[in-house]
């Protein structure tokens, strides 16, 4: 999906530090004074799991894998905390549990520092070991959402000052993808930023939202908050000779709150199930992407669902005549744990290159 995005109106965004995605570390765990660093891998998830990777051995498969728990206070900004357990590696069997105490190092990585106690099947326990993790941000890609509600009247003039505001500040990063949606009813105007990472999108809104949106005021529009939300997964139907897309007539936005980020993954998991076991693709259907938001303050989560299409009548015939099939009857059983958002067609009104 060449997607991208737009500024705007109210108070500027402010994005705080965020773990949410994958990062390379470095964890030195020194019980001796002479411990060597290990290179491991540690994704913190939206659902505030944490789940680590270790060491790889010649064949890339990781001596052991672990999980934990992560969390981050809001009034405390750039410090947060986790926990994690883990196989002991070797022959004797156990658990390494160790629990850290973290900070961002200026947006682009983070030193942590803790204590792990080494728990036998026998019942021994030994530790504490000091441990120290410093991680490295490995590029999570990061999606900004905007969204303007104005009038048919209004609704081009508006999408034309957000892509003009673009284009006449020159802002000290921009995303790698940005563009204006107009809905085709009239009411809506969406911004869509794509950013190689939150690193990169963080340094953004420190140094250059204000400088692109000025004081936000767009002239006959109402700005809803911007949701932020990292890539789930995606599908791409082939259309056309040796695998060749089609251009899309028309963006279908849509937004979908649920009470876990594992009901979210599983809602969009079982859209993907369905729409591939179906005896034939969906007419005019030409991707569809899921994205899904850090947690909010009660827990939830919200799920970008962005799909494309040949064209309006293809998504209208798609709403109009439900594909009945065990797959998407389990699809149907999510719809008591679902918060609908508002959700439009859209065409690009402009694109903006970034290079």
């Amino acid at each position: 999906m060449t997607q991208h995005a737009t500024q705007g109106e109210g108070t500027a965004l402010t994005i705080p530090p965020s773990l949410v995605g994958v990062w390379k570390a470095r964890a030195v765990e020194d019980a001796t004074g002479d411990a060597e660093p290990v290179d491991v891998e540690i994704e913190f998830g939206a659902d505030r799991i944490v789940r680590l990777t270790g060491p790889r051995d010649e064949h890339g498969e990781p001596y052991f894998t672990g999980r934990g728990e992560w969390s981050q206070d809001p009034a405390t900004e750039g410090l947060f905390r986790f926990a994690l357990r883990h196989p002991l590696p070797g022959p004797v069997p156990g658990e390494a549990r160790a629990e850290l105490d973290g900070a961002f190092l200026h947006g682009r990585g983070f030193l942590a520092k803790g204590h792990t106690y080494c728990h036998y099947e026998d019942g021994t326990v030994t530790g504490p070991s000091v441990i120290t993790v410093e991680g490295a941000d490995v590029s999570t890609p990061v999606v900004v959402l905007h969204r303007w509600t104005t009038s048919p009247e209004r609704q081009n003039a508006v999408a034309d000052t957000l892509l003009d505001a673009w284009r006449r500040t020159p802002a000290p990063a921009s995303p790698r993808a940005l563009t204006v949606f107009v809905s085709t009813n009239g009411d809506t105007v969406f911004g869509y930023e794509q950013w190689s990472s939150s690193a990169e999108l963080r340094d953004f809104e420190r140094l250059g939202r204000q400088a692109v949106e000025g004081d936000g005021a767009v002239e006959g529009a109402e700005r809803s908050p911007a949701l932020v939300a990292v890539p789930y997964r995606s599908r791409t139907v082939d259309a056309g000779p040796a695998g060749s897309s089609a251009t899309p007539g028309c963006v279908v936005i849509t937004t979908f709150g649920f009470g876990s980020a594992e009901n979210a993954r599983a809602w969009a998991d079982a859209i993907t199930v369905a729409e591939t076991a179906q005896p034939e693709p969906t007419p005019g259907l030409l991707a569809r992407h899921f994205l899904i938001s850090g947690a909010a303050a009660d827990g939830g989560v919200q799920v970008l669902n962005c799909s494309e299409w040949s064209g309006e009548d293809a998504h209208r015939a798609f709403l109009e005549n439900p594909v009945v099939t065990p797959e998407w009857q389990r699809v149907e059983e999510f719809t008591s744990g679902i918060t609908h958002g508002p959700g439009r067609r859209c065409v690009p009104r402009g694109t903006l290159p970034t290079d």
